[in-house]
């Protein structure tokens, strides 16, 4: 295979067909094709009456005729690589600009009576090329739109693609809904009849059970979370283990760095962590148990306890007149 740096979106599943197809019609060269409305600036695909790719043709070298054909090529093949270095070993600057032609090797396999064929891309995006910040960010975009589209055609339901952010290996169950301003990263599985967003980010290393909700401005990193659990907002949970059917107020922080190392928060099931929670990392809490508003947790605490960890309540009057 020879593939281009800068055209980033190929399908893997292109590639194959690619391959598939140079091994099943034993073809000694297969070149990637797409079929354009403005073929302006690219090589021209150039068949004989069976189909076959005699040559391609540059912008610069084509004639007037030559420039009316609408196949591309995509600058992406797959070769016989013995054939293609005696082929490499044959080919000459000479041309309109002075340079080596890979697309040479075409001509000079077919003039040695060598079988080469052409495959048309179905979606002419995957070749497109990135040459500036421009062209990368829409690359970018039409990247997300593939993706969101793909997750939704497993049963997932995105309320805005345009403002959900899902990376290429993500794992997402039917009937999960993803709400708007919404990142997910690589390597995250979701489970079934979960509730995403909006505003929150899923970062690397999460595993999230069925019927689970992360809600708004809620940050999770290298977390597994357990069935039926709901973090609803405004909460970071990293570096946690959360057991089933567990609710995590507003505000809930598990303090997993204490500027040397990284240390694991642990919470059991069925346990109720009321707002503004500071769980200070390494802890473990058992299940079935219930943890104060406005608490700061530092040891562990055994199942079916409630824990109260704030300084009691002091009024001075008179204090701010003073």
């Amino acid at each position: 295979m020879i593939l281009y740096g800068d055209v980033p979106i190929v399908r893997p599943q292109t590639i194959q067909k690619l391959i598939s197809k140079s091994v099943k019609d034993k073809e000694h060269a297969t070149v990637l094709t797409a079929i354009v409305g403005n073929p302006t600036g690219y090589g021209r695909i150039i068949r004989d009456e069976i189909g076959h790719v005699k040559e391609i043709v540059e912008e610069k070298d084509a004639s007037v005729e030559q420039k009316a054909i609408n196949e591309i090529n995509s600058g992406l093949y797959c070769f016989d690589i013995e054939e293609l270095i005696l082929a490499l070993e044959k080919i000459t600057p000479n041309n309109a600009q002075g340079e080596y032609y890979l697309t040479d090797v075409i001509k000079i396999m077919n003039e040695k009576g060598l079988k080469v064929g052409g495959l048309i891309v179905e979606d002419k995006t995957e070749i497109l090329g990135v040459n500036d910040r421009k062209q990368q960010e829409m690359l970018t975009r039409l990247l997300r739109i593939r993706i969101n589209q793909e997750q939704m055609e497993k049963g997932v339901t995105i309320e805005d693609t345009n403002n959900t952010y899902i990376y290429d290996d993500v794992q997402i169950g039917i009937d999960t809904v993803i709400h708007p301003n919404t990142t997910i990263k690589s390597g995250v599985v979701i489970g079934e009849n979960c509730e995403i967003g909006p505003n929150a980010y899923i970062r690397e290393g999460c595993n999230i059970a069925d019927n689970v909700k992360i809600g708004s401005f809620v940050e999770v990193k290298k977390a597994t979370i357990g069935e039926g659990t709901k973090v609803p907002h405004l909460s970071y949970m990293g570096d946690c283990e959360i057991g089933k059917k567990t609710n995590i107020g507003c505000g809930t922080i598990t303090c997993n760095y204490d500027g040397f190392k990284k240390s694991k928060t642990v919470i059991g099931d069925n346990s109720f962590v009321g707002s503004n929670v500071n769980f200070i990392a390494p802890v473990t809490i058992g299940d079935n148990t219930l943890i104060a508003a406005g608490s700061t947790i530092t040891d562990d605490v055994p199942a079916d306890s409630l824990s109260i960890a704030r300084e009691r309540q002091t009024n001075k009057e008179g204090w701010n007149k003073k």
